[in-house]
């Protein structure tokens, strides 16, 4: 039996996350969500996921980054990849990359909305190997 991987969308716009849900669990992922970034942490905790999708401005500016950096300090849940989805280069002058800024973005992928949906899923089973 194969299994069921899931995934949590931490994103304070409910139609990106409506969309992706459906786009996630169309291709056979069970979905949980957070609107914030401090029930996204909580969840993360307590559902264990096995990929986490998460956004940089949600209640502050920076949520996403607090988030991040949270998790990767946690021994119980630094291992689960985090990809961050965000539109924050749209919205300010400020440049993240995970190669070069490793130290202060604590995640495996910095990925521009709007995303594909063949994009997404092709980054979400190459960190779910």
């Amino acid at each position: 039996m194969t299994k069921k991987y899931k995934i949590l969308i931490v994103d304070d716009d409910p139609d990106f996350v409506l969309a992706h849900r459906i786009i996630l669990e169309a291709n056979g992922y069970d979905v949980v969500e957070a609107s914030n970034g401090a029930e996204g942490l909580q969840k993360t905790r307590e559902e264990k996921p096995d990929l986490i999708i998460l956004d940089v401005s949600m209640d502050m500016k920076d949520d996403g980054f607090y988030v991040s950096h949270d998790i990767k300090r946690d021994p119980d849940i630094s291992h689960i990849p985090i990809l961050m989805v965000t539109a924050i280069h749209d919205k300010t002058r400020l440049r993240f990359d995970p190669e070069t800024d490793g130290e202060y973005l604590p995640v495996e992928e910095f990925i521009e909305k709007p995303i594909e949906p063949d994009v997404l899923i092709e980054k979400i089973k190459e960190y779910l190997k």
